[in-house]
């Protein structure tokens, strides 16, 4: 069983792509039929738009409706607990910083992976990594003694950057791009100062960064990220950063892939003729 590729999308199984930004993408080779950037898929789009009107509906009405208590991921021994809650607290944000890094990475792997698939099988995936990054939450919280409320979409996100790297292998990413992420993963206001900083100069002008590009594969991200993860989990557990539940995403992404492809941990899928 293979996973279904679109026509829109086809030039993706060929040659890579280097990344000079996080957020920007230029082709090996220039072709006039990529000079142009793609509009976003529908549901790509549609979850942005909703993530940033949850948002402003909670800044601007936060004494009146309490959406991070109803809708945010408590632990389950809290008492505020509610089913829904694996699912909702995905669409809460908890700053501008947090909504914005949010919506860039969900822009940057989720608009390829929907024009891939398409919108069903994209947002199959980004529930089950939801759905297991809450999960690996609550595991975590419980056995920590936690009782702080969970809220955002990393955890998705890392299901999408999983993947993402195993459906572009061959594209090639700079680092250095990802390090404004990767210092506001990191507790003080220093680093996350640091990180904006940072980011927009990369956006602006990267002759300003006196750091050569690190080009690495789509593959070796996925790993260093999720290493950081791991280290940061155990390291900062008292950060308020839910890494585990960023590696809990990553694990329902792959899961999700597996299954598409009737492969262990799940049974063969049969063929239709």
């Amino acid at each position: 069983f293979k996973i279904r590729r679109r026509k829109a999308c086809q030039f993706e199984s060929g040659r890579g792509h280097h990344v000079q930004v996080a957020m920007t993408c230029a082709p090996l080779s220039p072709s006039p039929s990529r000079e142009f950037m793609l509009p976003l898929p529908p549901l790509t789009k549609l979850l942005m738009l909703i993530c940033v009107a949850v948002f402003c509906v909670t800044e601007l009405l936060a004494r009146y409706l309490p959406l991070n208590h109803w809708f945010g991921l408590w632990p389950v021994m809290s008492g505020n607990f509610l089913p829904w809650q694996l699912v909702s607290y995905a669409f809460l944000h908890g700053s501008v910083g947090h909504l914005f890094f949010n919506m860039l990475g969900l822009w940057m792997f989720g608009a390829d992976l929907e024009r891939l698939w398409d919108r069903k099988r994209f947002g199959q995936l980004l529930l089950a990594s939801t759905i297991t990054a809450a999960l690996t939450q609550l595991l975590i919280t419980f056995l920590l003694g936690r009782f702080a409320v969970t809220v955002g979409a990393s955890g998705a996100l890392f299901g999408l950057l999983l993947a993402y790297a195993l459906s572009f292998p061959r594209r090639q990413w700079d680092l250095v791009g990802f390090l404004p992420m990767a210092l506001m993963m990191i507790p003080g206001e220093i680093f996350n100062t640091l990180g904006l900083v940072l980011f927009f100069l990369l956006l602006t002008n990267r002759q300003m960064v006196p750091i050569a590009p690190i080009m690495v594969s789509a593959k070796t991200m996925v790993l260093i990220f999720g290493g950081m993860e791991l280290v940061q989990g155990v390291l900062f557990s008292h950060s308020g950063i839910a890494h585990f539940a960023h590696l809990g995403g990553m694990l329902g992404g792959w899961l999700m892939l597996r299954f598409w492809q009737g492969r262990p941990p799940f049974p063969p899928r049969l063929r239709r003729l």
